[in-house]
């Protein structure tokens, strides 16, 4: 743990990892289903600590999208179901 939260990339946690990003990558996209609580802290964590993302919301089904990049530039997305906010597609 770090004081930023569990540190995934930390080269000691991974010493005989192979940094392989983007295209070269196998992984492309890791999403997690979350609560839109832990979404927003998400969110909230971002900005504090500087972390470009983008929010994409896909109304139709009541799902809310934020995205940022892993430092081997794979996306990243935080999923959260809002069956409230879902309307029917036109």
């Amino acid at each position: 743990m770090t004081d930023r939260g569990f540190d995934a990339g930390n080269e000691a946690l991974h010493p005989r990892r192979v940094r392989q990003g983007g295209a070269t990558a196998s992984l492309h996209l890791l999403a997690l289903t979350v609560g839109r609580a832990e979404q927003d802290g998400a969110v909230a964590w971002y900005e504090k600590n500087g972390i470009d993302y983008k929010i994409q919301e896909f109304a139709w089904i009541g799902w809310r999208g934020v995205f940022t990049a892993d430092r081997d530039g794979n996306a990243v997305e935080l999923v959260a179901h809002d069956a409230d906010a879902a309307t029917m597609a036109p």
